[in-house]
């Protein structure tokens, strides 16, 4: 398996302690530092972590990888790069080989029911017909924020999003969206879902909170809808075609 943007390394740690052949690279240098240090604790070689950016897909040969996995990395690329990973990443599978993709879903912004879901209604229904031109010059955004109420989205002091924007997916499209880099879509999985808009979450008590997500999330993940849209990403199983 190859570990496209690794962070600490636990899953290609987990992965190799199981006997499987892992490589990982992370373009943070104390990523790998930790990733090291974790593989050193439980007997794993060192020397399958690599510090390196995109660019390290090309290094891999043509169908030389059963899997390919890439878990919170699409987010932060640019529309070119992504497009790069997206077709390094198409040469390197076995036959029958696996791409498992993580992506920011766009459909949690109608759950979130915050400002962002004034946004995401916004962009929907401006870019399915030209019905602002029916607003008398007015912004359908500013009439949205005008005739509704809701909470602002609140990011922590260590998150990234507060300082750039990230690239979401909708999951409803991913299939014809990677069907001309060369995969097929064999399906959606929707692992970690909120249980509750995120304004509503900060009022419980967060450790039953987590509790009650143990024991839902991962049995909804595949088989109820309504994951679709409580999940804020999806990860995406993919084949060569």
């Amino acid at each position: 398996m190859i570990n496209a943007a690794c962070g600490n390394g636990f899953n290609s740690v987990y992965l190799a302690a199981q006997g499987y052949r892992v490589f990982g690279f992370d373009v943070a240098p104390s990523a790998i530092a930790r990733s090291k240090e974790l593989a050193s604790r439980v007997g794993v070689r060192g020397e399958i972590f690599t510090c390196a950016d995109h660019s390290a897909l090309q290094a891999y040969a043509k169908q030389s990888a059963d899997v390919v996995c890439a878990l919170g990395f699409m987010r932060y690329l640019k529309t070119d790069i992504r497009d790069a990973v997206y077709r390094q990443v198409a040469r390197i599978p076995k036959p029958n080989g696996c791409f498992i993709v993580s992506n920011d879903n766009d459909l949690f912004n109608m759950f979130s029911l915050n400002n962002e879901s004034l946004a995401f209604w916004n962009d929907l229904i401006i870019g399915f017909s030209d019905v602002e031109q029916l607003l008398e010059g007015k912004s359908l955004k500013a009439i949205l924020e005008e005739n509704t109420k809701l909470p602002q989205r609140q990011y922590s002091q260590r998150s990234v999003s507060r300082h750039i924007k990230k690239y979401s997916a909708n999951p409803l499209t991913c299939g014809e969206v990677m069907r001309p880099y060369g995969f097929r879509l064999d399906k959606v999985v929707y692992p970690d879902a909120h249980l509750l808009p995120p304004f509503v979450e900060a009022l419980v008590n967060r450790d039953a909170l987590e509790v009650m997500k143990e024991t839902t999330c991962l049995h909804r993940a595949e088989n109820d809808w309504r994951s679709m849209l409580m999940g804020f990403e999806f990860l995406s199983f993919l084949r060569r075609s």
